[in-house]
């Protein structure tokens, strides 16, 4: 499982509410120079997006190498 921090410390009842309506965004994450941008699951609470990914993946892969990522 990944854990991502969400940087930003306040976000609006409507973004709020929009985040815990939706279950599915896009995940960005780079590897020399190369975006990868995926579609992933996610659960948010407490500030954090919880995503399960399989260790074999080239999202966890980047991720280690370069934990800087967006989600959109």
């Amino acid at each position: 499982m990944i854990f991502l921090n969400l940087l930003i410390l306040e976000l609006t009842i409507e973004e709020l509410n929009f985040i815990n309506k939706n279950e599915c965004c896009r995940l960005a994450t780079c590897s020399r120079n190369k975006p990868h941008v995926v579609p992933v699951s996610y659960i948010f609470s407490e500030g954090f997006f919880y995503i399960a990914t399989d260790y074999k993946t080239k999202k966890l892969f980047n991720i280690k190498n370069n934990p800087y990522v967006s989600i959109v």
